[in-house]
């Protein structure tokens, strides 16, 4: 790897990174180290990770008395990225310092988003700057910004990642890294392990008809044998989860129903109108378009 590309990676993620520290720094400043939000971030968030923090610190339960009327420790946190690599990476914090970290490692996550996205977009452009506005505008999407509060960015900034290793495999047939970064997505959050993998076959299938994958028997096999490889590899998070969501009839009732077709909630429509335009904040408010459930919810 030559310097140039080199710099342009280290300069992609100093800047992902120090856009998002300079972005939230006078609330910083103004909370005295702490990051405040809005919605589930200090009312899930801040708590389920710090409980996710005491336990590793202690003993991870196979049942959690402490979280709701009790349930499945790894189960009920392995959604709230129980496993994820920034969580594991906050476990070296020393517990005073540990609600103080929140915003740095939060900054990180940009930076690594930023990174991947570069690494990825790099192969199908010509100029570095390209590559380097492509980084910024994933990191500071939308979607980013406005699902800071529910902690699924750490499954989206490592999603460039996935897209590049699923690259190398189907391009130059190098192996691993896929089923490797297919299996860090899967400890880091399941339901987005599912949504990327529904992704990846409609990426692979239109890669596949535009003739820039050149898929043989070979090549197919070595796909699929990745595929079987990373998705075991985190089966120990993925098959309690989903042993409690097939025994729970809440979730089967919610996801096998009309909600398949169409939108339950009224307003739905109206409010991801309302998010192309309004900051998240604003959209969380409920002032335009206001609904018990929508005011909560990441419609965006």
């Amino acid at each position: 790897m030559d310097k140039k590309i080199s710099h342009l990676y280290l300069k992609t993620f100093i800047a992902g990174t120090v856009i998002f520290i300079i972005t939230i720094l006078p609330y910083l400043i103004g909370c005295k180290g702490l990051y405040p939000s809005i919605g589930d971030y200090p009312i899930q968030n801040v708590p389920f990770l710090q409980h996710i923090y005491e336990m590793y610190h202690s003993t991870l339960p196979a049942f959690d008395w402490e979280s709701g009327l009790g349930m499945n420790f790894l189960s009920a946190y392995s959604f709230y990225n129980l496993t994820s690599p920034f969580t594991l990476l906050s476990l070296l914090v020393p517990e005073k310092l540990f609600l103080y970290s929140f915003g740095i490692v939060s900054a990180l996550k940009y930076g690594i988003a930023a990174l991947g996205t570069c690494i990825f977009v790099k192969q199908y452009v010509k100029k570095d700057s390209s590559a380097f506005v492509c980084a910024i505008l994933y990191a500071f999407s939308g979607i980013q910004l406005y699902n800071l509060v529910f902690g699924f960015i750490d499954s989206i900034c490592l999603f460039p990642f996935m897209l590049f290793a699923f690259d190398k495999l189907c391009r130059e047939r190098k192996s691993f890294g896929f089923a490797i970064i297919l299996a860090v997505s899967g400890f880091t959050n399941y339901f987005f392990l599912w949504s990327e993998c529904v992704f990846l076959l409609i990426y692979f299938i239109v890669m596949t008809v535009k003739k820039q994958f050149k898929i043989d028997i070979k090549l197919f096999i070595k796909i699929a044998f990745e595929t079987l490889l990373g998705i075991g590899l985190c089966t120990v998070i993925l098959l309690p989860s989903f042993l409690a969501l097939i025994g729970n009839q809440r979730a089967s009732g919610s996801i096998f129903d009309e909600n398949l077709l169409s939108y339950s909630d009224n307003g739905t429509i109206l409010r991801i109108i309302e998010s192309i335009f309004l900051p998240p904040e604003n959209c969380n408010s409920g002032f335009y378009f206001s609904h018990y459930q929508l005011d909560v919810a990441s419609v965006s």
